[in-house]
């Protein structure tokens, strides 16, 4: 352990954390650099300097997942890209990144993904969701500060929405102008729930995905309502299913918001007993919202369980 002394230090679930960053970076800029050979969790500690039963702890501490499921988790996101980017061999893929059989590798791959590598292939799916990235300085300080790790489960009773619908797309945001539209016209919904809940709500079944991660998709920015008789035709009107929902709350401005998308489907998903619905995902605005750049907004991402 390194002397106090040389940097603040916090005690995080019965770990004293000193200067973590950098020992996570180190860690995994090993892996990554290691991937595709047969690198332990032991291999990552010592390169560190710490003990695997140290550097373990620390992964969940502040990115909540262990070292090991890390290394797993992002081999599969590069088969499960070599599957649909290519022509490879399931066995050719498997023996690159670090397997020595098909088999072993398929009953890896259906773990995480929950089908196995030849029918993931077959049915083409969704790399956004289940997508491992790599921890980046910037995500490892996001997960670390700015998302609860551990989400809530709550049960929430069948919602009719009204409001105004727009394309959005992860890396051309233009929710703000959405936004600003429905507040010019929020009066003129009638018979709100409350009124000072706002709700952004993922209006799609399937969206769409470009070849360089971008997402497009449409998206609904609403209130609550009792009732959509009297709602006036401007306003789309959705009603979401009563169900049961896995709540995160994300702290900061909205630009980070993909690095908390990027966390609850590449970590919790992959890590998590709990199955997705088909209901809608949706985020929720309400007192603690500052505004799109203010560091003290806070929103909850409502995800749709079974």
């Amino acid at each position: 352990m390194m002397p106090r002394s040389e940097k603040n230090y916090e005690i995080r679930q019965g770990v004293i954390i000193l200067i973590y960053y950098e020992v996570l970076e180190r860690a995994i800029t090993y892996i990554e650099e290691n991937l595709c050979n047969e690198v332990s969790a032991e291999d990552v500690a010592v390169s560190t300097g710490y003990s695997r039963c140290h550097l373990t702890r620390l992964f969940l501490a502040v990115l909540g997942e262990s070292l090991s499921n890390y290394i797993i988790k992002r081999r599969m996101t590069i088969a499960a890209k070599d599957l649909l980017d290519t022509d490879k061999r399931v066995i050719d893929i498997a023996i690159e990144i670090g397997f020595q059989s098909s088999e072993a590798f398929s009953r890896a791959f259906k773990v995480i993904y929950g089908v196995s590598p030849v029918n993931y292939r077959k049915k083409r799916q969704d790399l956004f969701i289940g997508s491992k990235k790599i921890m980046e300085p910037e995500l490892i300080r996001h997960i670390d500060k700015n998302i609860t790790k551990k989400p809530r489960i709550e049960f929430m009773q069948e919602m009719n929405i009204a409001g105004l619908r727009g394309e959005i797309s992860l890396k051309n945001n233009q929710l703000p102008k959405l936004w600003d539209r429905f507040r010019r016209l929020q009066d003129q919904i009638p018979d709100p729930v409350a009124a000072e809940r706002v709700l952004g709500v993922c209006d799609t079944d399937l969206s769409v995905y470009d070849e360089d991660g971008n997402v497009m998709f449409r998206h609904i920015v609403g209130t609550a309502v009792s009732k959509f008789e009297n709602t006036p035709g401007m306003f789309v009107k959705k009603t979401l299913k009563a169900g049961r929902y896995a709540v995160f709350t994300h702290t900061g401005c909205l630009s980070q918001l993909e690095k908390t998308y990027d966390y609850i489907w590449g970590t919790w998903l992959l890590s998590t007993k709990e199955k997705l619905d088909s209901r809608a995902d949706f985020e929720l605005y309400d007192h603690r919202f500052r505004g799109f750049d203010s560091p003290d907004t806070q929103i909850d991402i409502y995800i749709p369980i079974q």
